[in-house]
């Protein structure tokens, strides 16, 4: 599991509307992705190893826009927002003599 906590993105404006509120920070949110693997192991020969390793990135392959910067104007309108990574698989097939 891979866990990412509240990303600043900005600060809202103070009261004169020129400076901004240090103590006020816009956050974009968090996001939890959760990754799998399955593994085999064994022997092939008396000195050769054989492994498969199936690695599955955002298992439940959340699709959720995260937002990452806003516009300077005061409010907190969201200016960009970013993608998640899509569900990725990573086969590998390992040898070791």
């Amino acid at each position: 599991m891979r866990s990412r906590d509240d990303r600043f993105i900005g600060f809202l404006r103070g009261t004169d509307g020129l400076s901004v509120d240090a103590s006020n920070p816009y956050e974009g949110g968090s996001e939890t992705m959760i990754d799998g693997l399955i593994r085999y192991r064994g022997k092939i020969f008396n000195d050769v190893s054989w492994s498969i390793q199936l690695n599955i990135r955002n298992l439940l392959d959340k699709d959720d826009l995260l937002p990452s910067r806003t516009v300077d104007n005061g409010d907190p309108t969201i200016a960009r927002y970013t993608f998640q990574v899509p569900r990725t698989f990573l086969l590998t097939n390992t040898f070791k003599f």
